[in-house]
């Protein structure tokens, strides 16, 4: 098992133990991890997790887009198309280059 697998597994059993399971969980080129969860059909929950700890969290409301789909919460968005996701902040890019990975 190599080291994103472990710190995979160490986020699910975090989140698993201290709440319910997320419905998607990303993990990213910069090590970060995204899990959404789904709220309703219109609303997610992300986190995203940097280093085995929790750096941002907010709800967000789907916002139509041209393609994949878009969420926004304040001053995040998070984007997924496909198998890859982003967040964006203030309309900048904050974490990118995620991919899906099985829970």
């Amino acid at each position: 098992m190599n080291t994103r697998s472990i710190i995979i597994a160490a986020t699910i059993m975090l989140t698993t133990s201290c709440g319910s399971k997320p419905d998607y969980l990303y993990t990213c080129r910069d090590g970060a991890i995204v899990e959404v969860s789904n709220l309703n059909k219109d609303d997610l929950h992300v986190k995203i997790i940097r280093e085995g700890y929790p750096l941002v969290e907010f709800d967000a409301t789907h916002d139509p887009s041209g393609s994949g789909a878009k969420y926004v919460g304040g001053d995040y968005s998070y984007w997924s198309n496909g198998d890859e996701c982003l967040i964006e902040y203030k309309g900048n890019f904050f974490i990118k280059k995620c991919r899906l990975s099985e829970l």
